[in-house]
């Protein structure tokens, strides 16, 4: 019997995915992993799956940035969001902000602005100018002169209103008057018990329960200009307290005049006080119109009283005349009438007392002699950051005409405090560094101040004594333009560096973690962070933005979709994205307007090309899961010719699983993709595979 040809059967193997490891953007990709992807989520790993819905929480008009606070805090159009609602900080500039939390308060950048979260009358300016008060050099030494909106004199200011007095030109204090009020309509008796609240010889501080100096300010002074606080800041002391008795209104003056300001009592009056005369007038009751020229001419009449039992009549006063004008006659009777007035302004008054308080010297530079008295103006700073109950910046570039290449911090507790140093260990701080190039990022960092340029990492270690010592690390640096793409991670800080997005543990170099985003580069990336997830939004050559999903406790890469992030903030189990759009939109769906649906895919790398000999998929297997009314569809790019063929597709009709079998043509080699619209989770791919022989 004639032997028969053989056919050797061709081997069949099996082949089962059912762990998806992720995005990666290279030529060749292990089994499970994704050569690129759509709104796919490590949340369910080891299954495909895809992401939850976002939800559109604010369409915002002009956008300057969001933060995060107990609530979501933004800009939009000058004005200071908190929780949705508007607050009392606007007329911001427009432009985009750094906001940095303080305690309570948030810091607006560049603007110099700041809000109290706790209280919401509590914001402005961090600049303290002071700009309501000009120190003036004249015959008796140097005085502090108070603006008054209107005033007759040149720039604004009332000659000869000496606030503040320096008895010679060697003492290293300065004295000033300071107007005291209770709530309007107080008598005498509730000006003294509120005065009482504070002590001769102590410093001013807030009595207790009093949140400001709300009854402690200068007369004619404007609240936003001058800030009442100003003397606790300085430590001013109180040296002597005055009211005035209904009955004797002459003792109040006399016994400010004859206070020698050094130490609250004595009898040295002049040049040293001049702070206010009294006059007395002889006044017929006969109804004659009188006039009284005051043997100086003061600014302003302050006060004009009746003694005994004569009414004070209608007057006026003439200024630069030095002239009083009774205009009327009084109700009865024949007395005297008491003229009082005064260089400082101070109300004569029952409703109101003053305080005769010490300023020390230093805070006051004599140099600023004509200009603006005061003046605590923030550095100008590219990044800021909280670190260690201090504000800490940095600067490099050309400010007033210098070379600025700068670490700066504001004294301690104090975000208004930038530049007054007094040689204590809460002093501000400014150090120069001598790497070169522009800063390009800073954060706070297991708490160090860290500051980054491109080719490096300054961190300072922060001295409770104030001897405050910066380090240098030579390494990958952040990418300039890429600032707001550091994020920490369970403790390790995350950055996109020029090449990679990369881990830093601080002391030691970082380490790169993107080389599954593939040979694309990437720039001005902008991160946010939440839970085990680092999320990074960037734009590559082309100008194509990608957002990107790095699962740190897998280590796997996902890419979700196109969506351009100008900033990130989470806030409780919620990560907020503010986008190119003025969208503002919740990533995990905890908050806002769903979307309705979401669209899916995931691309595999090129299959086969292991196996030297011929060989063909005669069969796929999709087990999956679908909700009602998800669809799915399989597409498959043969021999790269470029072109998804579709090979199947179930629109599922109620929450089910299914199986889904696929049969392919021959070919030498294969491209797979998954696409659906809406909740879909791919348990397993199984493949049929048969290889044959070389020919």
């Amino acid at each position: 019997m004639p032997n028969l040809p053989y056919l050797q059967e061709n081997t069949t193997y099996r082949e089962l995915t059912d762990v998806f490891a992720g995005y990666n953007h290279n030529a060749k990709i292990a089994d499970g992993e994704f050569y690129d992807s759509r709104n796919l989520t490590t949340l369910y790993y080891p299954l495909m799956a895809n992401r939850k819905k976002r939800g559109v929480v604010k369409n915002l008009y002009s956008p300057g940035g969001i933060m995060d606070k107990v609530y979501l805090a933004y800009v939009d159009e000058g004005t200071l969001y908190l929780n949705g609602q508007p607050t009392t900080l606007k007329g911001l500039a427009p432009g985009e902000k750094q906001l940095v939390p303080f305690g309570a308060y948030i810091c607006v950048f560049p603007d110099g602005k700041y809000y109290n979260t706790a209280d919401s009358l509590d914001y402005g300016s961090m600049e303290s100018t002071f700009n309501a008060a000009v120190l003036d050099k004249d015959a008796q030494g140097y005085s502090f002169l108070l603006y008054k909106p209107g005033s007759v004199a040149a720039g604004g200011f009332l000659d000869g209103w000496h606030y503040f007095e320096t008895p010679e030109d060697t003492d290293d204090t300065y004295y000033a008057y300071v107007y005291f009020t209770p709530e309007e309509g107080a008598g005498i008796e509730a000006v003294k018990t509120e005065m009482a609240k504070f002590n001769v010889g102590d410093p001013i501080m807030l009595p207790a329960g009093q949140t400001d100096f709300e009854h402690i300010h200068y007369p004619n002074a404007d609240p936003e200009a001058f800030p009442y606080s100003w003397f606790q800041k300085n430590a001013c002391t109180i040296l002597e307290k005055y009211t005035m008795d209904e009955n004797n209104p002459e003792d109040y003056i006399v016994n400010m005049q004859n206070t020698d300001p050094k130490t609250g009592k004595g009898t040295k009056t002049g040049k040293y006080n001049p702070i206010s005369r009294i006059y007395t007038v002889n006044y017929d009751a006969d109804g004659e119109t009188s006039e009284f020229v005051l043997p100086e001419k003061a600014d302003f009449i302050k006060a004009v009283y009746g003694t005994g039992d004569i009414s004070v009549p209608t007057w006026s006063y003439i200024q630069g005349t030095g002239k009083v004008i009774f205009t009327s006659a009084p109700t009865a009777g024949k007395n005297n009438i008491t003229i009082a007035f005064s260089y400082t302004g101070l109300e004569l008054s029952t409703t109101a007392g003053a305080f005769l308080v010490s300023v020390p010297k230093k805070t006051v530079g004599e140099d600023n002699t004509k200009t603006t008295m005061g003046t605590m103006r923030l550095p100008e700073m590219d990044f800021v950051v909280e670190c260690k109950n201090r504000l800490w910046g940095c600067k490099y570039g050309v400010v007033n005409g210098e070379n600025i290449n700068e670490i700066y911090a504001s004294a301690l507790g104090d975000f208004k405090n930038w530049k007054r140093f007094e040689g204590i260990s809460t002093d501000p701080y400014a150090a120069s560094v001598g790497s070169d190039g522009p800063w390009t990022g800073a954060i706070n960092y297991l708490g160090y101040p860290t500051f980054f340029k491109e080719d490096r990492i300054h961190r300072v270690a922060v001295s409770a004594i104030g001897a405050h010592e910066i380090t240098e690390i030579v390494c990958d640096g952040v990418q300039p333009g890429s600032h707001k793409s550091l994020g920490v991670v369970n403790g390790m800080l995350y950055y996109k560096s020029n090449a990679n997005v990369v881990i830093y543990q601080g002391g030691i170099a970082p380490t790169a973690i993107s080389a599954p985003l593939g040979d694309v580069h990437y720039y001005d990336a902008v991160a946010g962070v939440i839970g085990d997830d680092y999320y990074i939004s960037m734009r590559n050559a082309a100008g194509e933005w990608n957002l990107f999903c790095y699962d740190s406790k897998r280590n796997l890469w996902m890419r979700e979709d196109d969506l351009h992030v100008i900033q990130f903030a989470t806030v409780s189990e919620e990560l907020y994205a503010l986008t190119s759009d003025n969208l503002i939109i919740a990533l995990r769906g905890t908050a806002g307007l769903l979307e309705d649906h979401v669209d899916w895919y995931g691309e595999s790398g090129i299959m086969y090309y292991q196996y030297p000999d011929k060989k063909y998929v005669s069969r796929f297997n999709f087990r999956l899961q679908m909700e009602k009314g998800a669809r799915i569809r399989v597409c498959i790019d043969y021999d790269s010719s470029g072109r998804w063929e579709k090979q199947g597709e179930i629109i599922s009709d109620s929450l089910r699983t299914v199986t889904l079998p696929i049969r392919p043509r021959r070919c030498d080699h294969l491209r797979i993709r998954v696409e659906g619209r809406g909740d879909c989770k791919i348990f397993s791919i199984a493949r049929i595979l048969e290889i044959g022989s070389d020919y």
